[in-house]
């Protein structure tokens, strides 16, 4: 399958969305073939930037603000009509002047503003603009950073499969009805602190190069962060997982609607949830090796072991609050995971056995296997005590395996009553002791495993 995508693009040493050729109308070549539109060849971006375009390297704090201020202005009034015709007529002459086309109309304010499938090859500013009608930004590429903060859209939103070369600010934005941002590519910083998504949210396969901030955002509908998409037909496996390479931050959010982050990668930070409102109907991925979907515990480029302690802490009381056993025990291994590397050496050999023995109080099978390993142990010394040798003896096997039982299970009694009258040297005795004491914390384990398991609320 990935000889067949390989085969498709121009450049195989390059991913799919990449930009190989700039032409000379403005126009961009994508590896994998598909053409995009110049950003200057588009009426709607140039009817949204009437007045000019902002300078290379515009960012929310340094930009060019009255520029800002007269396009979002010419917008909010062609998109409410009934301005004087003077005004119109301006505009209409500008439209005519950057498209280079003495015919071109400007566009009807209904059905969608169609951005897709264009080249923004400089920074663009959409700050506070309201957008009335349904908007497709559907494999749009953004070279440089966008400014879409605290932008209206009153009208779907879609940014399926758009890049995003450079920072991308959706700050203080409103979305009030569904926006859809599944396969994006942000490979700046992403801004969506205190963004309102008043109806469903999707960020499905959407990947995160660097740092996301969702602090304050208000989630009223649902938030899909998980790894399906709708194909016509049903639901379906998408390319790849939702990926966060940077910083998470969901801080004080509020999720209102069921929120999906199954199958959600994780690759160097914890999502932070601190004072974050969680909908009950959460899902977050427990995968039995943590490391498929969470960070690693240490590393160059990890965040460090105690804060993710404290990020891990807030998504276990969450599961707790809300329920979810499995998933608070998940949390619990991952903090007890994140202590051990707190810990100083003298304690972290605890940590390292309390997990072997027990995968931290949540495995069954671990603490019957050691049980186990330890009672065939006992078996084979005690034949080796009997016989001499310690492979097997029909005549000394059942007295070996009930002694050895005995030792470990010594609240049954056995031992004083069949064994107490045996002679052995102090090395058998030694063993006989160490069995007892392995016994009673293994069986701890295997009681608090099944408690575990098999917990109700």
């Amino acid at each position: 399958m990935r000889d067949k995508v390989s085969e498709k693009l121009k450049d195989p040493s390059k991913a799919a969305h990449e930009i190989v050729e700039v032409l000379e109308d403005g126009d961009a070549i994508r590896n994998d073939g598909v053409r995009l539109t110049a950003a200057n060849k588009n009426p709607w971006y140039v009817l949204a930037t009437i007045y000019g375009e902002q300078d290379e390297g515009a960012t929310w704090l340094y930009h060019d603000k009255e520029l800002a201020t007269k396009n979002r202005q010419a917008w909010i009034n062609w998109s409410r009509g009934g301005r004087p015709s003077h005004e119109v007529a301006e505009i209409k002459n500008l439209l005519r002047g950057r498209l280079g086309d003495e015919t071109a109309e400007l566009p009807v304010h209904r059905g969608k503003a169609d951005f897709s499938k264009t080249f923004f090859s400089r920074p663009v500013c959409f700050e506070k603009f309201e957008f009335g009608i349904e908007c497709d930004f559907s494999k749009a590429h953004f070279a440089g950073n966008i400014l879409f903060n605290s932008a209206i859209f009153k009208g779907n939103v879609f940014l399926i499969e758009a890049t995003f070369k450079g920072i991308a600010d959706f700050r203080g934005a409103v979305f009030r009805l569904s926006s859809n941002f599944r396969s994006a590519l942000f490979e700046d910083v992403a801004l969506f602190d205190s963004a309102i998504f008043k109806s469903n949210v999707c960020f499905q396969s959407a990947t995160f190069c660097s740092g996301v901030g969702f602090a304050g955002a208000i989630f009223e509908g649902e938030a899909q962060f998980d790894w399906y998409e709708y194909s016509g037909v049903g639901y379906e496996k998408a390319s790849h997982p939702v990926r966060f390479f940077g910083k998470v931050s969901f801080n004080a959010a509020k999720f209102q609607f069921k929120t999906r982050f199954n199958d959600a990668q994780f690759f160097r930070y914890v999502p932070e949830f601190h004072a974050t409102q969680l909908y009950d109907d959460t899902v977050f991925p427990t995968p039995k090796t943590y490391t498929d979907n969470w960070p690693q515990l240490k590393g160059i480029d990890e965040k460090e072991a105690a804060e993710q302690k404290r990020a891990y802490n807030q998504l276990r009381l969450f599961m707790n609050k809300s329920l979810q056993i499995d998933e608070e025990q998940f949390f619990h291994r991952q903090e007890m995971r994140c202590k051990r590397e707190t810990e100083g050496w003298q304690y972290r050999w605890i940590y390292m056995l309390f997990e072997g023995a027990s995968d931290y109080g949540n495995s069954v099978l671990k603490p019957v296997w050691w049980l186990f390993v330890i009672w065939l142990s006992g078996v084979l010394a005690k034949l080796e005590a009997v016989q001499g040798v310690w492979y097997p003896d029909y005549h000394s096997i059942p007295s070996a395996m009930g002694w050895s039982f005995a030792n470990l299970f010594s609240f049954f009694g056995f031992y004083r009553r069949y064994f107490a009258d045996e002679k052995s040297d102090w090395v058998l005795q030694l063993f006989s002791a160490t069995q007892t004491v392995l016994g009673f914390v293994l069986l701890f384990f295997l009681g608090l495993g099944l408690r575990n398991r098999f917990r109700l609320r």
